[in-house]
C-alpha cells in the first residue's frame, strides 16, 4: 500500500504545484483574451448597426424588397452567432490533460518522482536492511540502483504516461507486459545479488517499511504529548507492529505489482475493492494496538489509537482523489 500510496501522490502533489505554477499565467491568458473578445464584440456591433444603417437607408431610397430585408436581417444574426461563439469559446478551459502534456509537465513529473523513489530507497536502506545483509560498500550501491530501478518501473511506464494521456485503455495491456517482463528482470538481479536468504530478508523489510515510519511518527507525536515511549517501549512495538503486518494477508495486494491487474489498472481500484482495502487495514490495525496493549500505558494507547485513525483518512483520501484524477476516460 505504501508504494502504491506514494507513487499516486505524486500525481496529486504535481497537480496542485502545476496548478499553482499555472495560476498567474492562466489569469493573464484570460485578462488578454476577454480583452480581445471586447474588442471583436465592439468591431461586430459596429458593423452591424452599419449593415443596419445601410439596410435603412437602401430601404428608404430604392424601396428594397422584403427578401432583402431578411437577408440583412440574417446578416446581423450571423454577426451575433459568432460574439456567442467566441463568449462560448472563453468559457471552455483547456484540460488538465492537456497541461500534463506538456514536456516541461513530464519532465517535472519524472524530477519529483525520481526524488520521492531516492527517499524511500534511502529510507530502506537506512532501516537497518544494508547492515542486516552485510554488504560491501559496492554491493549496496549496486542494491541502491536496483530499488530505484524497480520503483521507477510502474511509474516510467505506466502512471506517469497516463497522467499525460499516452497510455490509455487500449494501451494498457501492452504497458502492463512491460511491467510485468521489467519486475521479473529486476527481482532475478536482485536474488543474483543478494541471494535467496538475502532476497527474503530484503522483501520483509520492504514489506515492513511502512510501520518502521510509522513508529518514528507516533516517537514524536507521543514526546509532543508528554507521553514519551522509552527505547524499550520503541523496539517492542516495532517488533509487534511489524510482526503483525508480515502475516496480515490483504485480499487486494497493492504492495506487490504482480499480483494486480496490469492490463487494465482500473480494476485494481473500484469502489468496492478501495471499501474491501480500507476495511482490511483496520483490521491490520486493530492488530497492532491489540498488541500494543501489553508494550504502552493506557495515555499512549489512546494516542495510538488516534493515529491509526488519523492515517486511514489520509490513505483513503489520497487514495480516492487519485484514482479521481486518473479516472478513465468517458
Amino acid at each position: 500500500m505504501k508504494n502504491s500510496i506514494f507513487v499516486l501522490s505524486i500525481a496529486i502533489t504535481m497537480l496542485c504545484a502545476f496548478l499553482l505554477i499555472q495560476k498567474n499565467r492562466q489569469i493573464e491568458q484570460a485578462r488578454v483574451q476577454i480583452e480581445q473578445a471586447a474588442r471583436e464584440r465592439e468591431a461586430v456591433a459596429v458593423h452591424a448597426e452599419e449593415q443596419a444603417e445601410r439596410a435603412r437607408i437602401l430601404q428608404g431610397r430604392l424601396g428594397q424588397s422584403r427578401a432583402e430585408s431578411l437577408h440583412h436581417a440574417a446578416t446581423a444574426h450571423a454577426l451575433q452567432q459568432k460574439m456567442a461563439g467566441m463568449d462560448e469559446s472563453l468559457r471552455q478551459p483547456k484540460t488538465v490533460s492537456e497541461f500534463m502534456r506538456a514536456q516541461a509537465i513530464k519532465e517535472m513529473l519524472k524530477d519529483e518522482a525520481k526524488s520521492g523513489m531516492a527517499r524511500n530507497v534511502n529510507a530502506l536502506l537506512k532501516s537497518g536492511l544494508a547492515e542486516q545483509l552485510h554488504l560491501s560498500d559496492p554491493q549496496r550501491e549496486d542494491l541502491k540502483k536496483l530499488l530505484t530501478t524497480r520503483q521507477s518501473i510502474m511509474w516510467d511506464q505506466l502512471l506517469t504516461p497516463m497522467l499525460t494521456g499516452e497510455v490509455d485503455e487500449n494501451s494498457m495491456p501492452a504497458a502492463g507486459k512491460a511491467i510485468r517482463q521489467g519486475i521479473e528482470e529486476n527481482k532475478a538481479q536482485l536474488q543474483a545479488l543478494l541471494g535467496a536468504d538475502g532476497f527474503s530478508t530484503y522483501e520483509y523489510y520492504e514489506k515492513t517499511q511502512p510501520e518502521r515510519e510509522q513508529v518514528q511518527k507516533l516517537g514524536s507525536k507521543f514526546a509532543e504529548s508528554e507521553q514519551p515511549m522509552t527505547a524499550e517501549q520503541q523496539t517492542q512495538l516495532l517488533a509487534a507492529m511489524t510482526d503483525e503486518r508480515a502475516k496480515f494477508k490483504f485480499t487486494n495486494n497493492l504492495d506487490d505489482p504482480l499480483q494486480m491487474n496490469l492490463d487494465n489498472w482500473y480494476e485494481n481500484f473500484s469502489d468496492d475493492k478501495l471499501s474491501q482495502y480500507g476495511e482490511e487495514a483496520q483490521q491490520l490495525n486493530a492488530l497492532k494496538i491489540e498488541r500494543a496493549r501489553g508494550i504502552l500505558n493506557p495515555e499512549q494507547v489512546s494516542l495510538l489509537e488516534k493515529f491509526f485513525a488519523q492515517e486511514t483518512v489520509r490513505g483513503e483520501m489520497v487514495m480516492r482523489n487519485t484514482t479521481a484524477l486518473m479516472a478513465r476516460k468517458r
